[in-house]
């Protein structure tokens, strides 16, 4: 009983913080299609968008050094806790001040760099989440059951922050965002402090968690994953180029783009409830070029879309392919880390994909407009950026 009582908590702590993060993470969150709809209004480039994407996005890059700080500089004898609870106060802090900022271009620095300091949170967050679900994953034979069940809070949020995202764009509200986003900030501040537990951390110990860092970064396997995450992360076509298109070339509403994130979100919710349920059933042979095919579909699916409704259908399944390849990758790297170093590797496994999507999105918003003025057509420079994004993630083979 007293078992499933911690695995039942657990669940409900992961399930609750990746809820959130999925609300205010700055780069794909509530606040990811207000911002970039506000820049788009002050008649900011797609090319600059994405560098500003970029830049917001750039913290979950290093990952690797949060990884680092929290297996190896406890405060106060605490690894996991005393960060989770820096972490989110931070996020809530940095988004209610940007909330209170004119949203003008003469300001854009300083917003810039409250939404940084709310990435930085959201992401130093997600590591310390993810150190403490692959401990208890690998202890309780349950890596891709929890991941599913983080992703799933993800992508339940999704469901919500699609279409309020969509209504903050259209009607230039960002700011009624960055609150939502920062009262969240501080369930999760109020979630760790109550429901997180952790026996004190010796400095001595150290030298056990560098031995099993340093056998990780020996292993082949690590490796693989690591070059593996990489590939399928790297996309030119990203949501700035899909918003910038279906905006302006299939002069969709803001309101109708938060709705097919929503869509979206449902597909991957589909996902995350069926790999909880057969993945651990599956050869991870199979697993991993399934992975990749889901990959490539999730972007050659938008192909197919040409209108209102078209566009719905799409997002469903590319929602639903994009999660399944995540899910996977997910559950291969829980499966290779090592526990005592679960924050750092896991860390730098996750940087790595964060790396690769990170550069997809500054490369996609210049390749996309290069290619719209070397063709002299916008819809065949979307085209061939979705081609190229399906041939990204097809290098994985």
């Amino acid at each position: 009983m007293k078992l499933r009582r911690e695995i039942i908590l657990l669940s409900l702590l992961f399930a609750t913080l990746y809820f959130v993060q999925g609300f205010a993470e700055p780069s794909e969150g509530l606040i990811a299609q207000p911002v970039r709809a506000q820049l788009r209004f002050l008649n900011v480039p797609p090319s600059e968008i994405s560098r500003f994407s970029f830049l917001i996005g750039l913290p979950w890059s290093f990952k690797l050094l949060f990884g680092l700080t929290s297996d190896f500089v406890p405060i106060l004898g605490s690894r996991r806790k005393s960060y989770l609870l820096i972490s989110t106060l931070l996020a809530a802090v940095s988004l209610f001040a940007v909330a209170v900022i004119p949203f003008e271009l003469q300001r854009l620095k300083t917003i810039f760099g409250f939404i940084c300091a709310a990435s930085i949170g959201v992401a130093f967050t997600d590591v310390v989440v993810d150190a403490l679900a692959v401990s208890a994953g690998q202890k309780y034979g349950l890596t891709g059951r929890f991941q599913a069940i983080q992703w799933g809070g993800i992508y339940a949020a999704s469901i919500v922050t699609g279409s309020i995202g969509g209504l903050l764009s259209q009607y230039h509200m960002p700011w009624i965002g960055f609150l939502i986003c920062g009262s969240l900030a501080m369930v999760s501040l109020f979630m760790t402090f109550v429901v997180v537990r952790e026996e004190p951390h010796d400095r001595t110990s150290g030298m056990g968690v560098m031995r099993s860092l340093g056998s990780t970064l020996k292993s082949p396997l690590v490796w693989t994953v690591g070059t593996f995450l990489f590939l399928w992360n790297f996309n030119p076509f990203s949501s700035v180029v899909l918003e910038d298109y279906m905006t302006k070339q299939l002069h969709l509403s803001e309101q109708f783009v938060g709705h097919t994130r929503s869509v979206a979100g449902i597909g991957s919710i589909l996902s995350c409830g069926a790999y909880a349920v057969w993945g651990p059933r599956i050869p991870v042979r199979w697993l991993i070029h399934g992975s990749i095919l889901a990959g490539v579909l999730s972007s050659l699916v938008y192909l197919l879309m040409w209108n209102q409704w078209s566009g719905l259908a799409v997002s469903l399944l590319s929602g639903a392919f994009y999660m399944l390849g995540t899910l996977v990758q997910l559950d291969l790297a829980a499966r290779a880390c090592k526990p005592e170093s679960a924050g750092t590797t896991f860390a730098a496994l996750m940087a790595l994909s964060n790396f690769g999507m990170s550069l997809g999105i500054y490369f996609g918003g210049s390749w996309y407009e290069r290619l719209a003025q070397w063709l002299g057509d916008v819809p065949q420079a979307f085209a061939v950026l979705v081609l190229l994004g399906s041939l990204a993630t097809a290098t994985c083979w």
